[in-house]
C-alpha cells in the first residue's frame, strides 16, 4: 500500500493524570514492492517444478502430474507479497512476457505463506497451452492490489 497517516488524540483524562501530548501523528511507511526471488547475478527466478521440485527449463507440459491435465505446474517464491486474510490466489496476476512483447498470463492455483520464511509467499502457477518460439526465456512478474514485483526469468524448453 501507498504510505498512510493517522492522527491520534488523546482525552478525557480522568484522576489526577496530566497529558503532556495530547495528540501525534502517526506515519505508516510502504514497504516497499513485492519481491521475485532470483538468484544472484543472474536475474533467474527461483522456481521449481510443483510436483518434481527440479528447476528450469521447464516444458509447458509435465508427464508427472497425477491427473489427466497434464499442465506444468511451477512454483515461484515472492518475498514481501503482503497477502491479507481475504486474499485468493484469483486476487494475484502473474504474467510471463517474451522478448517479442507477447504476453502470457498465467493462472495462478495456489498463493501461500511458506511455514519457516513468513514473509515469503509460495505462488504456484500454471504455465501457458503454449509458448512461441520454445525454448525461450520469459520474463515473469507478480502483481498484488496494483503494486508489480521486479521480473525473472523463467526458462522454457523446446515442446
Amino acid at each position: 500500500e501507498f504510505q498512510e497517516s493517522l492522527v491520534v488524540i488523546l482525552s478525557g483524562v480522568t484522576g489526577n493524570a496530566v497529558l503532556g501530548r495530547s495528540g501525534a501523528t502517526v506515519n505508516i511507511v510502504d514497504a516497499g514492492p513485492p519481491i521475485l526471488l532470483v538468484e544472484d547475478l543472474t536475474n533467474r527466478a527461483i522456481a521449481l517444478d510443483s510436483s518434481t521440485f527440479t528447476r528450469d527449463p521447464f516444458s509447458v507440459t509435465n508427464p508427472n502430474n497425477l491427473s489427466t491435465e497434464t499442465r506444468r505446474r511451477i512454483s515461484l517464491f515472492v518475498w514481501r507479497l503482503a497477502l491479507r486474510p481475504t486474499d485468493t490466489p484469483a486476487d494475484l496476476i502473474v504474467i510471463a512476457e517474451d522478448d517479442q512483447g507477447r504476453v502470457y498470463p498465467l493462472t495462478v492455483e495456489h498463493a501461500g505463506a511458506m511455514n519457516d520464511l513468513t514473509l515469503v509467499t509460495q505462488v504456484i502457477v500454471r504455465l501457458p497451452d503454449d509458448v512461441i518460439g520454445a525454448p525461450r526465456d520469459l520474463l515473469v512478474s507478480v502483481q498484488l492490489r496494483g503494486v508489480i514485483s521486479n521480473k525473472g526469468i523463467v526458462k522454457i524448453a523446446a515442446p
